[in-house]
């Protein structure tokens, strides 16, 4: 996959996301941006048919959601992580660790939706034009010397 690099509203540069690249250095408070032009989107199995997808399009995943009550609230908040189907058992055991049962009158209730997660390398004019004007897939941080 490809990001493309820019520092103060410059482009510096694209490279692949698994290598650095370097640009000249210069004093003062920078914007560096970079931008992933890649789009994705879960989808349950029921409801998507996989043949739609080549197989390098998408991921098998399952949707873990918990939903917790909160006596002050009087209500249910909806917790939920995707994990890779293959690994979902030990990582679903990890992630309920997080919300202990014991103690509380109402328990807390798990649901688990097998799916795909969808991703798709989006053309980089699409990607600046659509939304703001950095494109939805921005990721704008600020650096102080």
């Amino acid at each position: 996959m490809k990001v493309t690099w820019l520092v103060d509203g410059t482009t510096v540069g694209t490279a692949s996301s698994e290598r650095t690249l370097s640009w000249p250095l210069a004093i003062g408070a920078h914007e560096i941006e970079v931008r992933d032009a890649r789009a994705s989107l879960w989808l349950d199995s029921e409801e998507a048919p996989e043949a739609a997808y080549d197989e390098h399009q998408f991921d098998r995943v399952t949707e873990v959601s918990v939903f917790l009550y909160s006596g002050r609230d009087d209500m249910f908040t909806r917790v939920c992580r995707y994990f890779p189907s293959p690994d979902c058992v030990a990582l679903k055991r990890i992630f309920l660790a997080h919300y202990p049962q014991e103690g509380t009158r109402i328990q807390p209730h798990v649901r688990e939706r097998v799916g795909v997660w969808i991703h798709r390398e989006v053309e980089a004019s699409s990607a600046v034009s659509a939304g703001s004007p950095q494109g939805p897939f921005s990721r704008v941080r600020s650096l102080n010397p």
